[in-house]
C-alpha cells in the first residue's frame, strides 16, 4: 500500500494493526538510518503488521534553539520520498513544540508510544535520546518497554572507515566538499532538490545558461565551489552531465547563497519545474574574478575537466548511487 504521511497534533486515529515503530530524527536517511529502517519493515512484515516511522517537524533544534537552527541533510519533502523508498507503512511527523518537548521519558512513552500509537514493538538507534531535555537512552527506553509491555530492539551503529555512521560526520564530508565520503555514508549521492526560477541570465549572456534552482530554506549545502554533477530533469529518461556552482557569485557582488546549474549538451526549458541536483565531485572552491573574461576561460576549462572525469568514471559506479526521487512539493 502506498505510504501515508501524518501530521500528529496530540491525537492519532485507531486504525492499524500490531504496530512497529521507528523512533528517530532520522537527518539524512543514511546508511544507519536504512539499517533501523530495514529491520522495522521485515520485523513488520513478519507479523503482518504496519511499520510506522515517528519522526518530528520541525527539527527539534528548530524549536530548542530557534535562533540559530540547523540546516538540514533532508528537509521534510525529502525525507518523505526516501521514507517512502523503504517501504514504510506510515510516516508519522510528530509536531514539535514546548509542549511535547516537556514531556517527560515516561510521559512520552504514556502518551504517544501506548495510548496514541498502541505500539507492540519500538525500534531505536544505539544512540537514542527522548523525552525532555533528552534525558531518555534507549535502554531507559527497553525498561519502560518492558514494564509496560511492548517490546524494544536496540539496534547496532552501522560502521564504515572505522566509525559509526552518523548525520555529524555526513555534514562533516559536505562542510569538506568531500561528496565521495559523503556518498559513502549516506548510501546515495548527495543532491539538491529545487525549483527552477527566472535569475538575471547573465550566464545565458556569457554562453553558460544556467538553472536557478529554488531550494528548500532548511537545505544544509556543501561548501561553495563548483561541483560535477547529473541532474535528473522532469520529462527525460536519461541523466544530465551537469556544473553546478554553489556560492555567492563573488565576481559579481556577493549575493545571497544561490545554486546555479549548467547542464552539458541541453537547450530546453524547465522553468517552474523541480530539478533533482546529484552531486560528484567538487572541482574547485568558488573564486572571485578580477575580469568576467577570467571567469569564462575558467568556466571553460571547467567544462572540459567535467568532460575528462566522467569519462574516466565508470557509468555504472556514479549511477548506481543515484537515488531516483520524485519530490512534488517545497517549501
Amino acid at each position: 500500500m502506498a505510504m501515508k504521511t501524518i501530521i500528529y497534533k496530540g491525537s492519532f486515529v485507531h486504525n492499524y494493526k500490531d504496530v512497529h515503530v521507528a523512533l528517530g530524527n532520522f537527518d539524512g536517511v543514511h546508511q544507519g538510518h536504512c539499517h533501523i529502517i530495514e529491520k522495522l519493515v521485515e520485523s513488520s512484515r513478519q507479523r503482518q503488521g504496519t511499520a510506522i516511522v515517528a519522526t518530528f517537524d520541525p527539527h527539534p533544534l528548530h524549536v530548542i534553539r530557534s535562533q540559530n537552527p540547523p540546516k538540514l541533510l533532508t528537509p521534510t519533502p525529502v525525507k518523505i520520498e526516501l521514507m517512502r523508498q523503504l517501504g514504510v507503512d506510515a510516516l508519522l511527523l510528530l509536531s514539535f513544540n514546548e509542549q511535547l518537548a516537556q514531556l517527560s521519558p515516561d510521559e512520552f512513552v504514556d502518551q504517544i508510544l501506548q495510548n496514541d500509537l498502541r505500539s507492540q514493538k519500538v525500534m531505536v538507534g544505539f544512540n537514542y535520546s527522548f523525552g525532555r531535555q533528552g534525558v531518555g537512552t534507549s535502554e531507559l527506553l527497553e525498561k519502560l518497554g518492558k514494564e509496560k509491555g511492548f517490546d524494544v530492539e536496540i539496534i547496532d551503529a552501522v560502521m564504515i572507515d572505522g566509525e559509526p555512521v552518523s548525520s555529524t560526520r555526513i555534514r562533516n564530508a559536505l562542510a569538506e566538499g568531500d561528496l565521495e565520503k559523503a556518498s559513502r555514508l549516506l548510501g546515495y549521492r548527495p543532491f539538491i532538490a529545487g525549483k527552477v526560477i527566472s535569475g538575471e541570465k547573465r550566464g545565458r549572456k556569457l554562453g553558460f545558461p544556467t538553472m536557478n534552482l529554488q531550494i528548500d530554506r532548511n537545505q544544509l549545502l556543501p561548501r561553495r565551489g563548483v561541483y560535477i554533477a547529473f541532474s535528473t530533469l522532469p520529462g527525460f529518461d536519461t541523466k544530465f552531465a551537469t556544473l553546478v556552482n554553489i556560492g555567492v557569485k563573488p565576481t559579481f557582488g556577493n549575493y545571497l547563497e544561490s545554486v546555479e546549474a549548467h547542464i552539458l549538451d541541453f537547450s530546453g526549458h524547465v522553468y517552474g519545474q523541480t530539478v533533482i541536483v546529484h552531486l560528484l565531485h567538487l572541482i574547485r572552491p568558488e573564486i572571485a574574478f578580477e575580469q568576467v573574461s577570467q571567469l569564462v576561460e575558467q568556466m571553460e576549462k571547467d567544462k572540459a575537466y567535467t568532460r575528462q572525469y566522467l569519462q574516466r568514471q565508470s557509468q555504472h559506479s556514479i549511477l548506481e548511487k543515484i537515488r531516483d526521487v520524485k519530490i512534488t512539493f517545497l517549501e
